[in-house]
Formats: structure tokens, C-alpha cells, sequence
């Protein structure tokens, strides 16, 4: 990955998928592809004082699972895609964060 001016960057190769992970609700574990999912997780507020602070909770798993399947760390991510359905992507920027891996959201 190159970088172009101060937040630009260009891919020098085809993105691609090597890895995943998923992490669903009670009811998505209920249905026909509870088999399919990494985690299925009963509390979706996780012990957490918010939902918000559960999401990205999930998000930073997510991620931590999807590299051990791979066997890596988070420091051999180029960038970490993410976004979520809250105003200005905060569960997956604090996340990211976590993650200490560069951030496109």
C-alpha cells in the first residue's frame, strides 16, 4: 500500500477477504445458521454500560478472531475496513483504536 499526501493511500494489489468472523444477537443464533457464526452472543449489551460500548466490543473480537484464524496479530493489518450503523462510525473507530491497526471507516 502506498501513500499518497497525507490521507490518501493507493493499493498496489486487488483487496481481498483472508479471513472472517462474525458475531450475531440471540435470535440470529436461534435460526437456520447458527452453525455459521463465530460467537452468539446472549447479552447484546455484553455486561456493558451501553450498547454502543458492546458493539465495539464485538467489533474488536471480531477482528481478534478473524487474525487468529489466520494466525496473525494486528500488527500485520495494513488498514482495517469497518463501519457500523451509528452516527459517525463511533463503535468501530473506538474499535479500531483498540486494535491499534490503520483505520478506514
Amino acid at each position: 500500500m502506498g501513500i499518497i499526501g497525507r490521507h490518501s493511500f493507493e493499493l498496489c494489489s486487488r483487496p481481498r477477504i483472508i479471513s472472517s468472523a462474525s458475531y450475531v444477537g440471540d435470535k440470529e443464533g436461534k435460526g437456520p445458521l447458527r452453525e455459521c457464526f463465530d460467537k452468539i452472543c446472549r447479552d447484546d449489551t455484553l455486561g456493558l454500560d451501553s450498547w454502543e460500548q458492546a458493539e465495539s466490543r464485538m467489533f474488536e473480537s471480531a477482528v481478534r478472531v478473524a487474525l487468529a484464524k489466520i494466525k496473525r496479530q494486528s500488527d500485520d493489518l495494513s488498514c482495517l475496513l469497518g463501519g457500523d450503523l451509528l452516527n459517525q462510525i463511533i463503535s468501530s473507530g473506538f474499535a479500531a483504536r483498540e486494535i491499534r491497526a490503520p483505520f478506514i471507516g
